[in-house]
């Protein structure tokens, strides 16, 4: 039970770590330059991309803040997720 215990707390731990990260990468978002001029996000209308779990995605919109700091759904593009598009936005770059 010791062992199980330890594991539970250290889930825990990471779940909230995930959530300040979520928090603060909202945060970082929403200060970024509205790149959209005034766009709604195109809905996403591939179903695999609809049913796609969400593992250790962060907890908010981060599709549509993307959207709006690029000016363009990266996500349009086959293979493209919300995490991979993210990773190569020049905009998120090492500031």
């Amino acid at each position: 039970m010791f062992v199980l215990k330890q594991e539970q707390d250290g889930y825990e731990f990471c779940q909230k770590q995930m959530a300040e990260c979520d928090r603060q990468l909202e945060q970082y978002f929403q200060r970024r330059e509205d790149r959209s001029q005034g766009a709604s996000l195109p809905e996403e209308k591939r179903k695999t991309r609809l049913k796609k779990k969400n593992g250790n995605k962060p907890q908010f919109g981060l599709r549509a803040d993307l959207f709006r700091m690029t000016g363009t759904d990266l996500t349009q593009i086959d293979s493209i997720d919300v995490m991979t598009a993210t990773t190569r936005s020049p905009s998120m770059g090492s500031r």
